[in-house]
């Protein structure tokens, strides 16, 4: 379903609104090209308005080249439109650099915790993983153990013993999302106002910024050649 949100109480039409909302989610990006609009009845049921007023809206668009009807199939939004690429506006430059900002092809990515994800054996995962959910109990779809699922950190344990040496229980063992996740945690559980915190120098701004939430002491170590 398609959110949008009529003002019951402004001047404009209903068919208007249902226009201007959607014309901005096309040119915005957030509907892309040949993404299927809901059925005009839909629509209509959806926010309590006669079908006809959601059809004039559609046939605004349709006149103004952003949508294209198939006959039994619905609205679509056109293949070729130009979008609008509006400037996003940073406030808290901490937290922005904190967010995985995606990176053009031709940057070297010298985040922490990245491999080389063109090394990445996509077929042989594909296979596990589809192998993984067939055979994967009911519970496994739902909300789980907060520490990571039991059966993993079994696997983990035996594999850090055979290929690291480290003698570890699947209890002792944290599942995260991350590098970042686990940098976090583990500077919530160690750190206070008082810590101290030996960087090398240079490290990644990430790393810092993460720590810098629990303590202001955080002294670079100066790495040899």
């Amino acid at each position: 379903m398609l959110y949008l949100e009529l003002d019951r109480l402004h001047e404009r039409s209903y068919s208007k609104q249902i226009y201007t909302q959607i014309r901005e989610k096309i040119l915005s990006g957030v509907l892309r090209a040949k993404d299927k609009l809901p059925s005009t009845r839909e629509l209509s049921i959806d926010l309590c308005v006669a079908r006809n007023t959601v059809l004039n809206a559609y046939d605004m668009l349709v006149s103004e080249g952003l949508l294209y009807s198939l006959p039994g199939a619905g609205f679509f939004v056109e293949p070729e439109i130009t979008y609008e690429k509006k400037a996003v506006q940073v406030l808290d430059f901490n937290a922005a650099s904190l967010s995985d900002m995606p990176l053009s092809n031709d940057l070297i990515n010298f985040d922490s915790g990245i491999p080389a994800l063109d090394l990445f054996p996509k077929s042989k995962w594909n296979h596990a993983t589809a192998k993984a959910l067939n055979e994967a109990p009911i519970s496994a779809l739902g909300y789980d153990d907060p520490q990571g699922r039991s059966e993993f950190r079994e696997v983990l344990s035996i594999y850090l013993k055979r290929t690291r040496g480290i003698e570890c229980r699947a209890e002792q063992i944290i599942i995260t999302t991350g590098t970042k996740q686990g940098l976090t945690l583990i500077a919530k559980c160690l750190l206070n106002a008082q810590s101290e915190v030996w960087i090398e120098n240079p490290t990644n701004d990430n790393v810092k910024q993460i720590f810098s939430y629990h303590t202001k002491k955080i002294l670079p170590f100066e790495v040899d050649g």
